[in-house]
């Protein structure tokens, strides 16, 4: 099944002894018109 419009990307995490960072929509995705970053 799938919904028109829905958009799916893979994320990318990179981790080290600190945590980790995961980096969900930047500004430069295809799919997004405005926006800054959003990370995890």
């Amino acid at each position: 099944m799938s919904i028109e419009g829905v958009v799916l990307k893979e994320l990318v995490t990179h981790s080290d002894e600190r945590g980790f960072f995961r980096e969900v929509v930047r500004e430069t995705d295809d799919f997004f018109g405005h926006f800054g970053q959003w990370s995890h």
